[in-house]
């Protein structure tokens, strides 16, 4: 990025013709790659990342096609300097961006697409349910949302009771929220604190 800004200051002649062919090829190059990597990109973090990267370097060879057609056509080489501005400023928030969401899947944090309340107010629907408590949920990757979590009885239903209420709220928590691993503990009239969110996550 400071090069970018000293080059307003420094001008010197690029060769065009050179840049346009490179960046070209870089497309092409890059946006087959990138192809390649959209489908498994929506479900894996880590090839995610290597999809925005070779994505990012596509539309940076188009930004330089684009500036080496100009530098070709009108001669204006200052633009160089400014494409450069640019694609730093890019790389820098996407950069960012994709640190920012490995942090939160490294320190378990919910899904920005999970809203507890919600979860709590289709369980609490079932019949024989009196409350949900201490939920925790989490992501591993982009598709692996686990969830925990106590679920209190309002009866004490015998053990086939339970697992038919339990698997109840296996699909609706696959369907509605795309959570494929739970756990859960069944209880009834137990005494202790009944926050709906784990602490401590």
């Amino acid at each position: 990025m400071t090069e970018s800004v000293q080059r307003f200051y420094n001008l010197w002649e690029i060769a065009p013709v050179g840049v346009i062919s490179l960046s070209a090829a870089a497309i092409l190059l890059n946006g087959f790659s990138a192809l390649i990597l959209r489908q498994e990109a929506i479900e894996t973090l880590n090839i995610k990342s290597s999809y925005l990267h070779l994505a990012t370097d596509m539309f940076t060879s188009v930004a330089v096609l684009i500036g080496g057609i100009m530098i070709y056509l009108f001669k204006i080489y200052w633009i160089d300097g400014g494409l450069t501005l640019i694609i730093a400023g890019y790389l820098i928030f996407s950069s960012i961006k994709m640190l920012i969401e490995t942090i939160k899947v490294l320190m378990l944090f919910t899904p920005s697409s999970i809203i507890i309340e919600d979860v709590n107010q289709k369980v609490c629907a079932l019949p024989g349910i009196r409350n949900i408590h201490h939920i925790h949920v989490w992501q591993l990757d982009n598709r692996q949302i686990h969830f925990e979590g106590h679920v209190d009885f309002n009866q004490d239903f015998p053990l086939d009771k339970v697992n038919s209420v339990l698997e109840q709220l296996r699909i609706i928590l696959h369907e509605q929220f795309k959570i494929d691993h739970v756990t859960f503990q069944p209880e009834y009239d137990i005494c202790h604190e009944k926050d709906l969110i784990s602490k401590g996550h």
